[in-house]
């Protein structure tokens, strides 16, 4: 008979068998409740950070801040749901709508339309502040700050330079070869132009001649990981300000604000 799985596919599902004799281990996660407050769980995060002071705290009137948000490939994050809970702190700080500019995370993906971004932030947040979306191959939207510690070339979108305040957002997800996602992946690839991306994701291969890929640029791997680091070196030439990532399970429940 084999095992029936469904995968989602866009805004629809996959469903496929993989027969018995191909079926070695099949290993899920444990099931964890979903917050019962999103909006309560997002304040408690924001207002008492892991390792760093409140968000408040590190904002003044008249600040420029640039947030950085997922594409619309990573709709599972609901932006819409939570992002407005971040701009409410940014006021209560004293920031204005008018000094917030949205810097929607492309990496390599094509652009957004304008169907897309109302989709993804809703028209209600598209009227509320500006929004701009990241292209790697425009060199016009790009600084460079020259290179990582593995010689990676350094391309970063301009709007979070210039003395703006950056805070990331993402979720916390495995990911092929860079151990996880969140996090340093916000600037690369998020926000990053083409040459850095390039050069960055080459680290997954083995240097050894047909060694293939390097053996800890692998899921859930971080320490010795040659992509992971090269994208934290270079997450820290950026110094954001702060960071607000989320985790989902399977179905799209919230289950933690960090």
């Amino acid at each position: 008979m084999g095992m029936r799985f469904v995968w989602p596919f866009g805004k629809s599902e996959q469903c496929f068998e993989v027969p018995d004799h191909l079926l070695l281990e099949t290993v899920e996660g444990e099931r964890v409740p979903a917050l019962p407050d999103l909006r309560a769980s997002m304040k408690e995060a924001l207002r008492c950070p892991i390792a760093s002071p409140p968000l408040a705290e590190l904002l003044r009137p008249g600040d420029r801040v640039t947030l950085v948000t997922p594409d619309h490939h990573r709709m599972w994050q609901k932006v819409s749901t939570w992002l407005p809970m971040l701009l409410g702190e940014l006021n209560r700080a004293g920031v204005g709508d008018r000094d917030i500019e949205i810097l929607v995370a492309c990496g390599t993906h094509q652009g957004l339309s304008y169907a897309q971004l109302c989709e993804l932030l809703g028209e209600r947040l598209l009227r509320r502040v500006r929004v701009s979306v990241h292209d790697a191959r425009d060199p016009g939207q790009l600084v460079r700050l020259g290179e990582s510690a593995a010689g990676t070339p350094i391309y970063l979108n301009r709007l979070a330079l210039s003395g703006r305040k950056v805070i990331l957002t993402g979720g916390i997800v495995p990911h092929a070869f860079a151990g996880y996602g969140g996090g340093r992946k916000a600037v690369v690839p998020g926000i990053s132009g083409m040459p850095t991306i390039l050069a960055n994701h080459r680290l997954a291969l083995n240097p050894r001649p047909g060694g293939g890929i390097h053996p800890r640029a692998v899921p859930g791997s971080l320490d010795g990981n040659p992509v992971s680091e090269d994208m934290e070196d270079i997450a820290s030439r950026l110094s954001p300000a702060f960071l607000v990532n989320l985790v989902l399970s399977e179905e799209g429940d919230f289950l933690g604000v960090f």
